[in-house]
């Protein structure tokens, strides 16, 4: 997923919320979207969360390349990984084969997140064990059929 996704993967605009997604997000690269990532995250997840299929994908991996990152300025660690997790969770259950497309991409930040839970300070009473979270999402954007 190189190129930033054009008017038409966006699709109908008279959405609010894809409208309003498209207005913060359209015609930006993963790179540029960076500074958005590191204001708010939680509403910028919300935001990708409501994105249709190809501009899903390519936000959702660059607030993967956010949370890699692990430059989160003011936000914290569990808001970051939580809306990285939700995103991809909600999207797994609603629209598995959107996920799929994109799930070697994403192996990696779950990965990530599931080896650093202790490190980042994810309290797992909260957030839940970040692994049995990331292993639920590949189970559903894996299996065959929806």
């Amino acid at each position: 997923m190189a190129n930033v996704p054009n008017r038409d993967d966006w699709g109908d605009l008279s959405d609010f919320d894809v409208a309003y997604a498209y207005e913060k997000f359209g015609g930006r690269s993963r790179s540029e979207i960076q500074l958005e990532f590191a204001k708010n995250v939680v509403p910028c997840a919300s935001d990708i969360a409501a994105m249709p299929p190809v501009p899903f994908q390519y936000y959702l991996l660059g607030l993967g390349d956010y949370v890699l990152s692990e430059n989160y300025g003011r936000q914290s660690p569990s808001d970051v990984a939580d809306s990285f997790i939700w995103v991809v969770e909600a999207r797994a259950e609603d629209d598995p084969a959107t996920v799929r497309v994109i799930i070697n991409e994403i192996n990696a930040v779950l990965d990530f997140l599931t080896e650093n839970q202790s490190r980042l300070e994810i309290c797992e009473e909260i957030y839940g064990d970040l692994g049995q979270r990331t292993e639920a999402i590949r189970i559903m954007a894996t299996e065959p059929g929806e």
